[in-house]
């Protein structure tokens, strides 16, 4: 009998484990507040748990996660608190395209974006 728990594509455990040490670099910032930490924390665990839950994560989830990894690195690697335009705007765009499959890990992203917003990222 075939195991009937979905398992992630290979590729899927080597990008979390690269958002995941963006997330813990980012979560460790002094510059984010509570707001934004929180934001961040429960976009992570939403968007975790949708990778896990695909036997084989879709494109379009995967391009979330890919943008998701270069939003919280130019976060992370600006010394002015702000993203570039283009970045912001295919987290964006990836966020649309998982809104109907995964309508909660979009709530959670744009919860992140306009807690990033507050603080002027």
């Amino acid at each position: 009998m075939p195991d009937p728990t979905p398992t992630p594509p290979e590729g899927a455990p080597a990008l979390h484990a690269q958002l995941l040490a963006v997330t813990t670099a980012l979560h460790e910032a002094r510059t984010l507040d509570s707001e934004t930490r929180n934001a961040l924390a429960g976009f992570m665990e939403e968007l975790s748990k949708a990778l896990e839950s695909e036997a084989m994560p879709s494109r379009d989830l995967t391009h979330l996660a890919e943008t998701t990894r270069h939003l919280l690195e130019a976060a992370k690697q600006r010394e002015e608190p702000d993203i570039p335009d283009a970045v912001r705007s295919r987290f964006e765009s990836a966020v649309v395209r998982v809104q109907t499959q995964f309508p909660t890990v979009a709530a959670m992203a744009r919860t992140l974006v306009d807690a990033l917003a507050n603080i002027g990222i």
